[in-house]
């Protein structure tokens, strides 16, 4: 069972290209799992030069 939801597509390029079935669900998955694990190391990554 899917529940449907109201999404703002300029959110990303990727949803966008979901939106405009320019990409399949599994590539949308895809995409949006490397965005999740991406910005997750963003705060673990190398420090400022403060």
């Amino acid at each position: 069972m899917k529940i449907q939801a109201q999404m703002n597509i300029r959110e990303s390029a990727i949803v966008t290209l979901a939106a405009r079935k320019q990409i399949n669900e599994a590539q949308l998955a895809a995409a949006t799992r490397f965005k999740a694990l991406y910005e997750s190391m963003s705060g673990a990554g190398a420090g400022s030069f403060d």
